[in-house]
C-alpha cells in the first residue's frame, strides 16, 4: 500500500473511531449527569444555548466590546432562525 493510501486509511480511522467515542461519551454524560438530562429535554432555541456557552467566556473577558459582539451574535441568530423549531419531538412530519 502507497504511503498516501495508507496516511487517507490511517486519517479516515482516526476520524470515525473519534466520531463514535464523541457519541458515546454524549449519550453516556446524558445519561449520568442529571443537568445534561434535564437539558436534553427542554425545548431552547439554539441562541439561548449559544448564550449560555458564551457566558463563561463573557465573564472572563469583562470587556464592553465583548459583551456587545456577544449580544449582537445571539440577536442575529435569533433574527435568522425566526420560530423556527429545532427539537425532534416537536418537528412536524
Amino acid at each position: 500500500m502507497s504511503s498516501a493510501r495508507r496516511l487517507w486509511w490511517s486519517l479516515g480511522s482516526v476520524t470515525y473511531a473519534t466520531l463514535a467515542l464523541e457519541l458515546a461519551l454524549i449519550r453516556w454524560v446524558s445519561q449520568q449527569v442529571r443537568v445534561f438530562a434535564y437539558l436534553n429535554n427542554t425545548h431552547t432555541s439554539p441562541p439561548w444555548w449559544l448564550l449560555a456557552a458564551a457566558l463563561p467566556l463573557l465573564w472572563h473577558s469583562r470587556k464592553v466590546v465583548t459583551a456587545l459582539s456577544l449580544a449582537g451574535i445571539v440577536i442575529c441568530s435569533a433574527a435568522s432562525i425566526g420560530g423556527a423549531s429545532f427539537s425532534p419531538t416537536t418537528a412536524s412530519i
